[in-house]
């Protein structure tokens, strides 16, 4: 008994003395860690021991380790981790390519450096999607995927407002998917990226004119009950019973816009759309149109509706009162119209939020950027007072422009007299070469439109020469709105007969970018290149971008080319011939025509003796905007 006792002491005591013994270890290594004099060098006799320190390339912090002066290897060697991939080992190097062994004896203090490999696996951790607070993402579950942005978001409102899958990163590019957008524009590219990179996600984004009518004061004849009012058929919603209704013999609904914009369409969520049985849907109505609340113009008059959602497109007309007056209530002798929404759009104003300079301002704060901010409140103008008056747009890259609208001083609540009597409008595709498209000498109106043929244009220059009625020399400019019809082609599927290599694609020519290459190119002696615009559209102007327009040489220009138009695909009708071409830009209008698929066949590709056809853009026009 006292032997087994005395063999359990002794034990004891060898356990207390390794304690001891670790606990003088880890004093001293404490002590070089910070410093200590005596062991850290302050005894010429003392080496320090050699350090490793980690890198963990984004993983959990590693401490570092000691090891003996004389060498030797890491006794604890830990492993960190990383969300979404598995560590392989430590390395020598950070490019990863001298891997560290266990084994491996440390002979100089240094660093090492982690390898990872992403968990392909892991759904979460390879999703590449993405959600919006604004604007419509689509959900198709493609590597290519659709955005649709009202014209009035700004790129900085739509970075805030993404939201990325789970650790997942997004940047916003221009058409070409490789340069950075600076602003937005319909072709643009939203390029979502995995946590482990293993996915990407491209969102090619439309820019379409914001619901002008949406959260807009709106009035009617009566209503059904108290909470069906006018308002909630302008409050964005169909569920929950968010309808107008009105049991009159009077059935109208008023919106005010708020100020003059340019409308085109209307589109009018009827009692089915909100839920209700399709015979409540208005059988006829009809849409009337102001500028000033008094004098009313009837632009759409439909008879025999049976829809649930009625879209209804005019040629453009400026208004600021939208009347809707409901004539046939339902399909039955029910006599309560019902509008879940009312909504109304125009054009895109093309001068919106675009970089914008001036000659000069009367203050800090009515700077040229004031009258591209959409806005005639708050004193929201460019005010100029120098003998030089003028305000210049970039739209930052070349358009097709037809019309201008300039809201002058008494639109933002000054007095008339302070509209501007006499303006002239410029325009030019290099900032350079100027041409003047409009001549106003004597003007008293608050809005001014001015339409013009189609013209290609990149800069807009407003020139005020005569800046009020009266002898007051200060130019007051509430809002200069540019306005042009639309690229059919854009982003529209396109096939060809060949490519010169895998990136010269059909698709380049219709994705809105110059740079970068993006072109489409054929080397064969059938060089052709066919565009579907969805369905059948009246067009009358096409516009091409050759190869010096990209940053080549003007001799590769296409010197001679012809385009077709069918509406079918089989049947063609030749509306362009060229034969002789040295442009980098040529734009071939004709007579309005029907046409739902266009061909451009290239028979002379250069100026030379290369036959490789080169098309940096190939855009298709219409005699109007139509959604």
């Amino acid at each position: 008994m006292m032997e087994g006792s005395g063999r359990r002491q002794g034990k004891k005591r060898i356990t207390a003395m390794i304690r001891g013994y670790l606990m003088v270890v880890t004093i001293i290594i404490s002590l070089m860690a910070t410093g200590a004099p005596v062991l850290a060098g302050g005894d010429p006799g003392f080496i320090p021991p050699l350090v490793v320190t980690y890198d963990s390339n984004g993983g959990s912090t590693v401490p570092p380790e000691f090891v003996s002066s004389s060498g030797g290897t890491v006794f604890f060697q830990h492993t960190p981790v990383k969300d979404c991939y598995s560590f392989e080992g430590w390395f020598y190097d950070s490019a990863l390519t001298q891997a560290y062994k266990s084994s491996d004896r440390i002979t100089r203090s240094l660093t090492l450096y982690a390898k990872w490999a992403a968990l392909s696996t892991n759904a979460q951790c390879s999703s590449a999607t993405m959600t919006s607070a604004i604007g419509t993402v689509s959900a198709g579950g493609t590597a290519n995927e659709t955005f649709t942005i009202g014209s009035d978001i700004q790129l900085a409102a739509l970075k805030a407002a993404i939201t990325p899958a789970a650790n997942a990163t997004f940047e916003i590019y221009q058409a070409d998917g490789i340069t950075k957008a600076t602003t937005l524009e319909t072709g643009m590219k939203i390029i979502v990226t995995s946590q482990t990179g293993t996915s990407k996600v491209t969102y090619t984004i439309t820019v379409i004119s914001p619901n002008l009518a949406l959260n807009k004061p709106a009035t009617a004849d009566s209503t059904c009950n108290a909470s069906q009012t006018a308002a909630k058929a302008v409050d964005g919603s169909v569920i929950n019973d968010s309808k107008w209704c009105s049991i009159s013999s009077n059935r109208w609904l008023q919106i005010d816009l708020g100020s003059l914009k340019q409308v085109n369409q209307f589109v009018i969520k009827h009692a089915s759309e909100g839920g209700e049985t399709a015979s409540y849907n208005a059988k006829a109505y009809n849409i009337q149109v102001s500028t000033d609340g008094t004098n009313w113009n009837t632009v759409v008059n439909v008879t025999n509706n049976t829809k649930g959602v009625t879209t209804d497109n005019i040629a453009t007309v400026p208004a600021r009162y939208i009347k809707l007056n409901v004539t046939t209530p339902t399909q039955t002798t029910n006599l309560a119209a019902r509008i879940y929404e009312f909504e109304v759009y125009g054009p895109p104003n093309l001068a919106l939020n675009k970089p914008a300079t001036a000659d000069s301002t009367c203050n800090a704060s009515q700077t040229a950027a004031k009258a591209v901010d959409g806005s005639v409140i708050n004193d929201s103008k460019w005010c100029s007072v120098s003998s030089n008056r003028w305000l210049q747009i970039d739209l930052g890259s070349v358009k097709q422009v037809n019309q201008f609208v300039i809201k002058h001083a008494s639109e933002g609540g000054e007095t008339a007299s302070y509209n501007a009597k006499a303006y002239n409008i410029q325009v030019s595709t290099d900032g350079t070469n100027w041409n003047t498209v409009v001549n106003v000498t004597n003007n008293t109106k608050s809005v001014t439109i001015d339409n013009i043929a189609s013209v290609s244009a990149r800069y807009i220059k407003l020139n005020v020469t005569t800046p009020t009625q009266t002898t007051n020399l200060a130019a007051r400019i509430y809002e200069f709105e540019v306005y042009g019809t639309p690229n059919l082609a854009l982003n529209k599927p396109a096939t060809a007969d060949s490519t010169c290599n895998a990136s010269q694609t059909a698709a380049k020519a219709v994705d809105g970018s110059v740079i970068n290459d993006s072109k489409w190119c054929s080397v064969s002696s059938n060089r052709w290149l066919q565009i579907d615009l969805g369905s059948v559209k009246q067009v009358n102007q096409f516009v091409i971008k050759h190869a010096s327009e990209g940053g080549e040489t003007a001799s590769y220009n296409a010197k001679a080319y012809n385009i077709q138009v069918s509406t079918d695909g089989t049947n063609w009708n030749t509306v362009v011939n060229v034969t002789n071409n040295t442009k980098g830009v040529t734009i071939d209008t004709i007579a309005s025509v029907s046409a739902r698929y266009i061909k451009l066949n290239v028979t002379t590709p250069t100026q030379t003796t290369n036959l490789a056809a080169r098309i940096f853009e190939f855009e298709v026009y219409g005699p109007s905007f139509t959604p």
